[in-house]
């Protein structure tokens, strides 16, 4: 993955080094299902909460970063939803 530095040099044109990320994301299981609808802005959707570990890093030839690992449990959701012209 392309390294800019910095938000500017990324959208003017500069001249990245290249670099390496890792994400790895481990799901706690779940039963806590929810439907929700709401007609008058045609959208529902169906999720499943729970918890998840998520972790972080990235390097290039000059810097390692990666997430704090003291606390990497999140609130996760995962589902599915349906809007606008897909509402039925």
């Amino acid at each position: 993955m392309p390294d800019y530095h910095d938000f500017v040099s990324s959208v003017t044109g500069g001249t990245p080094v290249p670099g390496i990320v890792s994400f790895r994301v481990e799901w706690a299981p779940s039963q806590d299902k929810h439907r929700y609808r709401y007609e008058p802005h045609r959208w529902e959707g169906r999720f499943v909460h729970t918890s998840a570990t998520c972790t972080w890093s990235g390097r290039t030839e000059f810097a390692e970063f990666a997430t704090d690992t003291n606390n990497p449990t999140i609130f996760a959701e995962v589902g599915h939803e349906r809007s606008g012209f897909f509402f039925s």
